[in-house]
């Protein structure tokens, strides 16, 4: 019953010590990076969520570790999940597009890069994401206007390469837009046709109805289609009247009207015409 002496263990827990430290230093670290880094286990739970996973995700560390990710993020692969996988089994790598679903509620684009590791408790995946949403909506923009460039370019050679003239006015007369072959009609260079009222090209014993035609037409638009039985004529710029059949077509803007004209050289049909107005 009496104290005849101390024993004592020592165990040298240095090493121990630094590899903490040198976790802990880590993980401060990689709390600094701006994008998501996790580290998941084989059954996809969350082990380690950065401060940039908090930033774009909404969760904190503490409510995502322990969960799995697919259910928290509710991860969509742009390919197929199963790609992911047997490449991280037979490469122990992987690279692609998904899209996590934010605490708020907003999807984002990420490019995602897994890489498997071995962790102490078996196979771990380190997942570093860089959220490309922005970036991918640009591209996407600069993809569907270049489509609408190419569109637009396409439009305006089969307007060129018409057989018909093509003319747009506004609702004063003014030509907006002359075609080639509205050119090659009339004997005006296109600069000369749109500086232009659309009157010019109606021959002067028509000139007065055409225009209170074309107010009449501003007031009342209607396609009014080609090949009426109607005799047209039109004027050239060498004073030559030329018989035509013309289509009228309104297209509204803010606070006006303006009209396509597509206008067809009949003299191949007829012979002489009378000076009827436009519309």
């Amino acid at each position: 019953g009496m104290l005849i002496g101390i024993s004592k263990i020592s165990r040298d827990v240095s090493t121990r010590n630094a590899i903490g430290a040198t976790i802990v230093r880590q993980t401060r670290l990689l709390d600094q990076v701006y994008e998501p880094i996790l580290v998941l286990s084989m059954d996809d739970r969350i082990m380690y969520w950065n401060k940039g996973a908090e930033r774009v995700y909404g969760w904190t560390a503490a409510e995502a570790i322990g969960r799995c990710e697919y259910e928290l993020l509710q991860t969509e692969f742009l390919e197929s999940e199963s790609i992911m996988r047997e490449a991280l089994e037979i490469e122990g790598n992987w690279e692609g597009e998904l899209t996590n679903l934010t605490r708020d509620g907003v999807r984002r684009t990420m490019l995602s890069r897994r890489k498997r590791q071995e962790g102490a408790g078996g196979w771990e995946v380190l997942e570093t994401s860089f959220d490309i949403t922005e970036r991918k909506i640009a591209r996407e923009l600069e993809e569907q206007t270049r489509a609408i460039v190419l569109a637009e370019a396409k439009f305006r050679e089969l307007i060129e390469n018409a057989p018909d003239a093509i003319l747009q006015v506004d609702s004063s007369g003014k030509i907006l837009v002359a075609n080639h072959t509205a050119e090659v009609m009339f004997g005006y260079t296109r600069q000369e046709l749109l500086s232009k009222n659309v009157d010019v090209l109606v021959p002067a014993a028509a000139r007065g109805r055409h225009v209170e035609h074309r107010a009449s037409f501003v007031e009342s638009p209607k396609v009014r289609p080609m090949g009426r039985g109607m005799e047209l004529s039109a004027l050239r710029k060498d004073g030559i009247e030329i018989p035509v059949e013309i289509s009228l077509s309104p297209s509204q803007r803010e606070d006006s009207i303006n009209v396509t004209a597509v206008i067809r050289d009949v003299r191949d049909r007829r012979g002489s015409s009378q000076c009827i107005p436009w519309s």
